[in-house]
């Protein structure tokens, strides 16, 4: 990292922020220092919640979190702000400042604490229900048949045909969108709000994807029909994601495996497997609030893909998506 300027770069907040609620409290900032915390975790809250809901297992060693910015050293906090652009470079124009705090202090743990998995508020998750947080047996089903049918040579000719029709009369807000720069980004219009995550995200260990279920096939031809090819005319899914990242404008769609945000949580019991276009999830700051579309380009998600979205639960548990991200150099 020593190509970088040295420079510290605002992130539209600052230290005194915190400094000035002391002050206002009457008490004193605290040190650089961390906390150490056991398995069941402390009272030392990060965005409002306790770490225990971040981390709590009997079967791994104690763990050390920093639980606010205050305690990352100046120089340290300068450089997480650095990568921070790198990664989303007008992040400080999508994100609340508060988040932006807690972005700074997750990628610390990230970087510096194996088994640190970062959760969205408490507020964010639905109650459980009445009866239960499960699936029926024709939910299941359901998204079977829904797996069968994006793989479906006739429904795909038929796709293809609604697509192209689609694209004509919306070529999508990628189109329309402004040149700009990094040194005077716009900003940004306002970001969708998410439905409550599903109650099982509080028990079970997996992060959970909110978007839509696609397969090869359709992203083939899909990216046939907006480039006016034959239906045939072969293509990657790779090209396909591209294609929808610069029609619709969005920078991060992403493909994912996932399965029913309700199914049964037992060794080989989840149900069928399906794949993602998802559009946020809930495994950092950044992909949680950083990353949604703005109105106008969740519109016109919703019109290609002809559905409303939906969580889905991940098929990876929580390190095994770390171990993806970082394997692929992603920071987030």
């Amino acid at each position: 990292m020593s190509d970088r300027s040295p420079e510290p770069i605002s992130m539209g907040y600052s230290d005194s922020d915190e400094e000035t609620a002391c002050e206002d409290s009457g008490s004193e900032p605290e040190e650089d220092t961390v906390y150490e915390h056991s398995d069941g975790g402390s009272d030392e809250e990060l965005g409002g919640r306790p770490l225990r809901d971040y981390y709590d297992s009997p079967t791994l060693p104690d763990r050390t979190f920093v639980t606010s910015v205050r305690q990352i050293s100046q120089a340290e906090q300068d450089e997480l702000r650095r990568d921070l652009v790198y990664a989303v470079p007008y992040i400080w124009k999508r994100v609340p400042d508060e988040f932006l705090r807690e972005a700074v202090v997750e990628l610390y743990n990230k970087k510096h604490n194996e088994g640190y998995f970062w959760s969205p508020p408490e507020s964010d998750i639905a109650q459980s229900s009445p009866d239960g947080d499960v699936c029926s047996k024709e939910d299941l089903e359901a998204l079977a048949e829904s797996k069968r049918r994006l793989n479906d040579l006739k429904y795909l000719e038929e796709e293809y045909e609604r697509i192209k029709a689609f694209l004509k009369a919306h070529p999508g807000p990628g189109k329309s969108m402004k040149p700009w720069s990094l040194e005077s980004p716009p900003d940004p219009p306002p970001v969708i709000s998410l439905p409550p995550i599903p109650a099982p995200f509080r028990t079970v260990d997996r992060n959970y994807s909110y978007g839509w279920p696609v397969s090869d096939a359709w992203l083939r031809i899909f990216r046939a029909a907006a480039n006016d090819q034959q239906l045939f005319q072969w293509s990657s899914p790779r090209q396909g994601v591209n294609t929808l990242r610069e029609l619709s404008g969005c920078d991060w769609p992403y493909l994912t495996g996932g399965v029913h945000p309700y199914a049964p949580t037992g060794e080989g019991e989840d149900g069928p497997e399906i794949t993602l276009m998802h559009i946020c999830n809930t495994s950092s700051v950044l992909r949680y609030h950083g990353f949604r579309p703005t109105e106008e380009q969740f519109e016109w998600l919703k019109g290609l893909f002809h559905r409303e979205p939906q969580w889905y639960r991940s098929t990876l548990c929580k390190e095994e998506w770390d171990y993806v991200r970082e394997s692929n150099g992603f920071l987030w």
